[in-house]
């Protein structure tokens, strides 16, 4: 994220995110790399609505 607002509301929806679909976590093992797939389809959301 270029602008810190942006990287603020990127970890506000990933806790959001992740708090909701905890459940959705097989292997507490991946908890990292699953953090890693929220925030990158969440960042991806906000830099396509900025385009």
């Amino acid at each position: 994220m270029k602008e810190e607002s942006d990287a603020q509301d990127l970890t506000q929806i990933v806790y959001i995110e992740a708090y909701k679909n905890i459940k959705s976590l097989q292997d507490p093992d991946s908890l990292f790399r699953w953090l890693d797939g929220i925030c990158h389809n969440q960042g991806m959301k906000i830099l396509n609505i900025k385009k």
